[in-house]
């Protein structure tokens, strides 16, 4: 008797974490603003504390669980997007196309001179940025236009947006399950990614596109775990056609194989992404995408580690913020180390899904120590990683990352070293005792 009133008690218990955390997800949806930061930092705190309850202690099934996982997404349905507003960029792209316009050629502050859309003049004053080209890929783009086209019948792009993120988060926990029970993993790993605040606020909460790179990213893992190299080969091109970020992992994937495998592997992953850019490839088109990013990556700071210490280094020598050329030299800098990691350090022992995991995982925390940018929709992948890899730093990283949310207020951002502080440090503190634990593991 006393086992089954126990049981019953954590069902109780359960269940009421449960229903806390929707509550407190429509508290986020529909009536918290970025700004309010005490609030919002509590929130998210709770949150992070019942998702790991809920995975860790909780008596949920997978099925109780996976409905958990569709209800909490289902709220944000037709919620506008609260804690990010470069959801109005996605909807001024989107215009661009409706009107026949190449959202590459011009910055919105050019074409709000040069047209008098009155969609785009309402659009207009809501960008967060009006004199940089759009840096956001063709494939996107078609998303960013389709919506905008079928939210002029019903519902509003948003909405539309949010349902193409919804069915990619779909088929993604289908690969992910399936993924893991044919190699042998706890099924109820899933829900490290599934039911992770950062994961649901970031995706379908702010629409942000990296979820598509997510979707990708499992169906590599998934055509790997069937022995089916060039399936995987394009899987990984239409992560880089979502965003050219996963073109990090290509190398780990050449070690494998040899110099014809290799070039037939790289030829299909670059085929992709050069696909989605034929009907871009104008001299302004290629122009304002690669201005884009360069202005992007050449004045752009938030939420850096590495880039935190040279900032202050070029202040207290030189006097002024050197991120002009020292960014270049942290690229070349994390890109020699990622070619190193991945095809000239002895590979590891273990299953093929398991070793992938761990190797992608380093790739990407070596890219992002090296960033000036890290948003917190960039440690997503770290959290899918997780999910096969056994590792949970990239869980703990994907709390700790929501922490810069309370820099925000109603005149812009303030940077808190204190918060890079504890992210970083934590961070790195359990990626160290993890990886200790995995060495001693292997003898």
């Amino acid at each position: 008797m006393p086992e089954i009133v126990n049981k019953s008690d954590h069902r109780v218990f359960g269940f009421s974490v449960a229903a806390l955390t929707v509550l407190l997800y429509i508290v986020l949806a529909y009536h918290l603003k970025r700004q309010e930061t005490g609030w919002l930092i509590a929130i998210l705190a709770t949150l992070f504390a019942c998702y790991g309850y809920l995975i860790s202690y909780s008596k949920f099934s997978i099925r109780e669980l996976l409905t958990l996982a569709v209800v909490l997404r289902l709220i944000f349905l037709f919620a506008d997007p609260e804690l990010s507003d470069d959801y109005w960029r996605f909807i001024w792209d989107g215009s661009l196309l409706s009107h026949g316009l190449n959202p590459y050629a011009n910055t919105p502050d050019e074409v709000i001179n040069r047209y008098g859309f009155s969609d785009l003049k309402s659009i207009y004053p809501r960008l967060n940025n009006c004199c940089t080209h759009s840096t956001y890929t063709p494939m996107v783009q078609w998303i960013f236009f389709g919506s905008v086209w079928l939210g002029k019948w019903w519902g509003g792009p948003v909405f539309w947006m949010r349902l193409v993120v919804f069915l990619a988060e779909f088929v993604s926990a289908f690969l992910m399950i399936k993924v893991l029970k044919e190699s042998g993993l706890k099924v109820r790993s899933a829900f490290w990614y599934l039911l992770n605040p950062l994961i649901i606020l970031e995706f379908t909460g702010n629409l942000h596109h990296e979820v598509f790179v997510v979707f990708f990213l499992c169906l590599v893992f998934f055509f790997m775990m069937s022995d089916k190299s060039n399936a995987a080969a394009m899987a990984l091109g239409g992560a880089v056609a979502a965003k050219l970020l996963p073109m990090i992992f290509l190398p780990g994937f050449l070690k494998r194989k040899g110099w014809n495998s290799a070039l037939l592997f790289s030829v299909l992953v670059l085929s992709i992404p050069l696909l989605t850019f034929l009907p871009w490839l104008t001299i302004d088109s290629v122009a304002g995408f690669f201005s884009g990013l360069r202005l992007y990556f050449d004045r752009l700071e938030f939420n850096p580690s590495l880039w935190f210490v040279i900032r202050a280094l070029g202040y207290g020598i030189n006097g002024f913020n050197i991120i002009q050329w020292a960014v270049p030299v942290m690229a070349v800098c994390s890109s020699g180390i990622i070619l190193w990691y991945s095809m000239i350090r002895p590979g590891a022992p273990g299953h093929q899904t398991v070793v992938m995991a761990r190797q992608f995982e380093i790739v990407l925390l070596v890219y992002l120590l090296f960033s000036a940018i890290v948003h917190p929709w960039y440690v997503a992948p770290m959290v899918l990683f997780a999910v096969f890899s056994g590792s949970r730093f990239g869980v703990l990283w994907s709390g700790l990352v929501m922490l810069t949310y309370a820099g925000y207020s109603k005149t812009g951002y303030q940077e808190y070293p204190m918060i890079l502080l504890v992210e970083y440090l934590s961070v790195g503190l359990f990626f160290v005792m993890e990886r200790k634990k995995l060495w001693a593991s292997r003898g």
